[in-house]
């Protein structure tokens, strides 16, 4: 552990600032910041030139909730549940004959649905029933 009395002013651990704000004002930051982190866009309006340089990073971008809900939208559209119904009942008739294979992809495609729909549902915040 390196020895903190040698530490110079300029190195000293930082401080923290703590800001409560609305939903349309962190709203406005995240939009003026842009590329930016928070921090480092509150820093340079703040100091200016004389803003400390933070370490080079850039913030995650929020989930486009507008095109996840279109996205899952097209699921709900899609023929899918009824096309994997019709193949079911293919089966069920025996006019489609399955091979283990075959019932090993088709359960694996539904599965992958039924994840897709429950990871879109979760971001979209939206509870399945």
């Amino acid at each position: 552990m390196p020895d903190r009395s040698a530490m110079t002013e300029k190195n000293k651990p930082s401080s923290v600032l703590s800001l409560r704000l609305t939903r349309d004002e962190r709203a406005r930051l995240e939009h003026e910041a842009g590329h930016q982190t928070l921090s480092a866009y509150a820093r340079s309006v703040l100091f200016g030139a004389d803003a400390a340089k933070p370490r080079p990073r850039t913030r995650r971008s929020a989930p486009d909730e507008k095109l996840l809900a279109q996205i899952l939208g097209q699921m709900g559209q899609s023929a899918l549940a009824q096309s994997l119904a019709t193949l079911a009942q293919a089966v069920r008739l025996g006019s489609l004959p399955i091979t283990p294979e075959t019932e090993t992809a088709m359960r694996k495609a539904c599965a992958d649905i039924a994840v897709i729909k429950s990871v879109l549902m979760k971001a979209l915040h939206i509870k399945e029933h």
